[in-house]
């Protein structure tokens, strides 16, 4: 590969999270440049200024924004819930009745259940307007965006138009924090 540009355009087209930034305009060109240096001079087998990489991204920043998957995460409803403790059972039977989600590992079934004096757990739930619900990669964008921002996701459950991030306790108001200004102060 021999132009800095096409090696840009293939590692943000590759990148959900990159993409919708770039596309949406709210990124900072020099901070992903920074971020996507090192996969840049592994592409082209060669040093590269940063500022070559920021007019490169420059370039590719859409003036007219797509179908915004920011605007309409604006309409997305955002709910935190503290006090979730994971249990498990070894059949469906035995799962408390007022459990959140359940799932399937190595033989036993292991659900969240809330109002746990002993939970160590919060859920963020983040209720997708329908628009965008189907919209392929909006948990990966999410996530990634979550990632960015330092910040770890025990879980991700996604359910139609709603997804579930299980987090720590002491993460909870972070990734609450970091989602709102993402949701609600992001859009254009």
């Amino acid at each position: 590969m021999a132009k800095i540009n096409e090696a840009v355009g293939i590692l943000v087209n590759n990148n959900p999270l990159y993409s919708i930034l770039i596309k949406s305009n709210l990124v900072n060109y020099t901070n992903m440049a920074k971020s996507l240096m090192p996969q840049v001079r592994a592409l082209l087998k060669k040093d590269v200024k940063i500022n070559t990489i920021v007019k490169a991204l420059s370039l590719m920043a859409s003036h007219e924004p797509e179908e915004d998957t920011i605007n309409f995460l604006s309409n997305a409803n955002l709910s935190l819930e503290y006090k979730f403790l994971e249990k498990e059972a070894r059949s469906p039977g035995q799962i408390d009745p007022n459990f959140l989600v359940a799932y399937r590992e190595n033989g036993t079934i292991k659900y969240l259940i809330g109002n746990e004096s002993k939970g160590n757990l919060a859920c963020i739930s983040i209720s997708l307007p329908r628009k965008i619900a189907g919209k392929p990669g909006i948990t990966l964008f999410l996530v990634q965006y979550l990632m960015m921002q330092h910040i770890s996701i025990e879980r991700i459950y996604r359910l139609s138009n709603q997804v579930i991030l299980v987090t720590k306790l002491a993460e909870a108001d972070s990734v609450v924090k970091h989602l709102s200004s993402l949701f609600y102060n992001s859009h254009m």
